[in-house]
């Protein structure tokens, strides 16, 4: 869209449509989307995009499946290429942590539109090298736009943000469905509605691989401190952790645990260092977790 074009539709979003639809501007009305059982297709301004709903992920795996994340102390594991004699997940760009020897990557896993405007070439990297490629609607419409004739060579999976959703406005799905819920933090216990945020990757994460089938996750890398990511970054991406820990990560890692337990879903907390407590996940040392 042109900038006044662009103008133009902010405004009308602004006067007519209201907070509930304010979210929309990061959509364009030149987006469509077309879903058809196990398959969807993509489409803004007549460019294309093939990929599955993240329903389709539903029930299909068992077993453990790990989970790479992008804390520091991940780098304290001797010889880390164990983690991927499992299926496991990389994240934005924690699958940096392998260099050169990244294999057998099940799933790639962004949440954050921001990390394909700063590392766009990591993205497409990392993402050829995944048998799947998580994302939701907002981060496929920015990988449209920056790189319209680079798709990466993966399983493209997608999802509606609940903090951007395309079909429904902002907040509706929470009250169509009262889904589990605690101190104003969601989970979402059906993958065709898409997943609620709970202010860091590992949450969503965590959501999928439960309704993926897995029967355990170990995590490596959550510390949950803003001393950085252990991967060298274009541009330093802002950390929130300090001002949202207590708000958001923890009650919503606390919702996780608990529902998830439920169905005997066991999360473990490779970080015993780790600033969410052994009250939560439980924890144990990472060299433990993959003799």
């Amino acid at each position: 869209m042109s900038t006044l074009s662009t103008c133009a539709y902010r405004l009308y979003l602004r006067l007519f449509r209201g907070q509930a639809e304010w979210h929309r501007r990061y959509y364009r009305p030149t987006v469509h989307l077309v879903e058809a059982g196990d398959k969807l297709w993509f489409e803004e301004k007549g460019r294309v995009v093939e990929a599955r709903p993240l329903a389709s992920l539903r029930g299909q795996r068992s077993g453990r499946c790990n989970l790479v994340l992008s804390g520091p102390s991940v780098r304290q594991i001797p010889d880390p290429l164990r983690i991927c004699d499992n299926d496991w997940v990389g994240v934005n760009g924690s699958p940096a942590l392998f260099g050169h020897e990244i294999r057998n990557m099940t799933y790639y896993h962004v949440n954050d539109a921001t990390y394909l405007r700063s590392s766009l070439e990591s993205f497409l990297k990392f993402a050829n090298q995944a048998q799947f490629t998580v994302i939701d609607f907002r981060v496929m419409y920015e990988l449209l736009r920056l790189a319209p004739g680079n798709m990466p060579q993966t399983e493209l999976v997608v999802y509606d943000s609940w903090a951007y959703p395309l079909h429904l406005p902002l907040g509706k799905i929470e009250s169509i469905t009262s889904p589990p819920s605690r101190e104003g933090i969601y989970l979402s216990k059906d993958p065709s509605l898409g997943l609620p945020t709970g202010g860091t990757v590992a949450y969503t994460a965590g959501q999928f691989l439960w309704h993926a089938g897995y029967d355990s996750l170990y995590i490596y890398g959550l510390d949950l401190t803003d001393s950085g990511r252990f991967y060298s970054e274009n541009s330093r991406q802002p950390q929130m952790l300090d001002k949202s820990f207590e708000r958001v990560i923890m009650p919503a890692f606390e919702l996780l645990a608990s529902e998830t337990s439920k169905t005997d879903f066991r999360i473990f907390n490779c970080n015993p260092a780790s600033r969410l407590p052994a009250s939560v996940f439980s924890q144990m040392e990472a060299e433990a977790s993959l003799t």
